[in-house]
């Protein structure tokens, strides 16, 4: 081979090793987390964020400093950005102080990287692994009639809303009341990392679908008629999807399909608590629920008397511990279902629970569901059955 001929190739294949180690623009992201409100207190350091580069697949991890801090070099492109973390969510109410682990996450999705530096804050919120239906109104604690000491109860209802993505299957929905209630020093049922012990349970009937669409709601009703023309505090519940009858010692609006009483305490009628110091949940089985509530149904320990069903958490869809503000003792829900529970200040006639707002998808409400209710709930000064909040 001619002096020539080497030189040329050699000369080539320097241009072509200078080609392929061609420098690749890097970009500095910065990422700076923010904690939860309810937990701002905590130490920012040590939490992972993964950056995704989405034409490749290839992921670049980068740890929090004590500011919150954390940079990532990358390539120039297109990036999705996370990070998922369990801490410990504490809240305190009054003496009391609840707490339990979860899971916190943030998401940037599609974030261009490109030039010098990049910057962006990364929220994170508790990651809620939820079935779609929350309760998201409760008004139980009786309507004032003007110029009378006296209450009006029959106006009681729960709002269950769909609040998922996708239409949800009522069918064998069930709605309970727990034995325990929240001022006693002690819950006599045991542990509630298991399950919790219900007084009543009545569900929607399990021989037909009931579809929900998303944003929508299924109000239950003490009694599905207008209230307004008996008391003028009260609301209209004359929309109700379903009401809760309890035989020859309750008035039945025929207009307004029946729930099935699968259990109840009282030999009447349910009064659901006016003093707002038991809790609720909603749940679903796996099984003919008749059939589940019988064989569940159990002496409370000590008792010869007092009886609960005993529904497992894994059935649990929402839960919602009441008690009166500052005066809980002892839950009936394991903290996995609730943390801590809703209060009302002061007066509590005339007054709701009712699910914050956490977003709006569209025209659809997103309620605020972090199983913790001192955080998830706000109190109204009228209740407002069928509206759904904006904000």
């Amino acid at each position: 081979m001619s002096r020539f001929l080497l030189g040329i190739i050699l000369t080539l294949s320097v241009f072509s090793c200078k080609k392929d180690d061609a420098v690749v623009a890097i970009t500095e992201l910065k990422v700076q987390v923010q904690l939860p409100e309810e937990m701002q207190d905590q130490d920012l350091t040590g939490i992972t964020i993964k950056a995704t580069n989405k034409n490749n697949g290839i992921e670049k991890n980068a740890i929090t400093d004590n500011t919150g801090l954390a940079i990532l070099n990358l390539e120039e492109g297109i990036y999705n950005i996370e990070t998922t973390q369990e801490r410990e969510l504490k809240v305190s109410i009054g003496d009391g102080s609840f707490k339990k682990n979860v899971n916190i996450v943030g998401t940037e999705e599609n974030l261009r990287i490109t030039g010098n530096t990049v910057n962006i804050n990364l929220a994170l919120n508790v990651s809620i692994n939820s079935a779609g239906w929350v309760i998201k109104e409760i008004y139980i604690s009786g309507t004032p009639i003007t110029d009378s000491k006296r209450t009006y109860y029959y106006d009681q209802f729960f709002e269950i809303y769909n609040n998922s993505d996708k239409p949800l299957n009522a069918k064998g929905l069930a709605i309970g009341e727990s034995n325990h209630v929240s001022v006693f020093p002690e819950n006599q049922w045991g542990n509630t990392a298991e399950y919790v012990a219900l007084q009543t349970v009545y569900s929607i009937p399990e021989t037909t679908d009931y579809m929900v669409e998303p944003g929508q709601s299924i109000v239950i009703a003490s009694r599905g008629i207008n209230h307004i023309p008996d008391n003028a505090n009260s609301v209209d519940l004359s929309q109700a999807q379903f009401e809760w009858y309890d035989g020859s010692f309750d008035v039945d609006v025929p207009e307004v399909p029946n729930l099935i009483k699968n259990y109840a305490y009282s030999p009447t009628i349910w009064v659901a608590s006016m003093q707002t110091n038991r809790s609720y949940v909603i749940f679903q089985v796996d099984e003919e629920l008749q059939t589940y509530v019988d064989s569940h149904l159990e002496l409370r320990p000590g008792s010869t008397r007092i009886k609960g069903v005993l529904v497992k958490n894994e059935y649990v869809l929402d839960a919602v511990e009441l008690s009166q503000e500052g005066k809980l003792q002892s839950k009936a829900l394991d903290p996995s279902l609730d943390l801590s529970y809703a209060y009302i200040t002061g007066p509590t006639k005339g007054k709701s629970f009712r699910r914050k707002v956490k977003a709006m998808v569209g025209t659809r409400t997103v309620y605020k569901d972090t199983n913790n209710s001192a955080e998830d709930f706000e109190i109204l000064n009228h209740p407002t059955p069928f509206i759904q909040a904006t904000k």
